[in-house]
């Protein structure tokens, strides 16, 4: 199943406007990164096409950063719209796989800062210390779900 990273954006976006909560796009990309993580070690699948790019504040797709990047590094005040001006997002009340993930991945790092998450993101074992200036799926899906152990970095 290919999903559109701008959609998975404003899903994530939508569950924090529920909780009245904010997201910057950093933190934004940090979910994404950790959703695409976590699908491609439980299917051994792609989540979407495009790959994450090695920039100095972690993982990011250029997509959602096109999307966003005129609220940076201000919290995100509306969702991205498609070229016929809708705001798409995931529907959070079917029973897909994608859903369940995505409830997982909100549910662990939504109250966790972004620069907690960044730390974690970027350390020495990572992905994206290992790339040059894309990152691989085998060395993503090779790197640890680190928070769902706690916010150890290395353990």
């Amino acid at each position: 199943m290919a999903t559109d990273p701008v959609i998975l954006a404003n899903t994530f976006l939508y569950l924090a406007y529920q909780k009245e909560q904010s997201l910057t796009e950093q933190k934004v990309q940090q979910l994404i990164y950790s959703l695409y993580k976590q699908h491609l070690k439980e299917t051994g699948k792609k989540l979407f096409d495009e790959p994450f790019w090695k920039t100095e504040m972690g993982p990011e797709l250029a997509s959602v950063h096109n999307a966003f990047c005129r609220f940076w590094p201000m919290d995100l005040m509306e969702y991205a719209k498609n070229e016929n001006g809708q705001a798409e997002m995931v529907d959070m009340r079917v029973k897909f796989p994608i859903v369940k993930e995505i409830k997982h991945i909100w549910n662990t790092y939504k109250s966790i800062p972004e620069y907690r998450l960044r730390a974690c993101l970027t350390c020495k074992k990572s992905a994206w210390a290992a790339a040059n200036s894309t990152l691989t799926d085998d060395a993503i899906k090779t790197e640890p779900m680190y928070l769902d152990r706690g916010l150890g970095l290395d353990r």
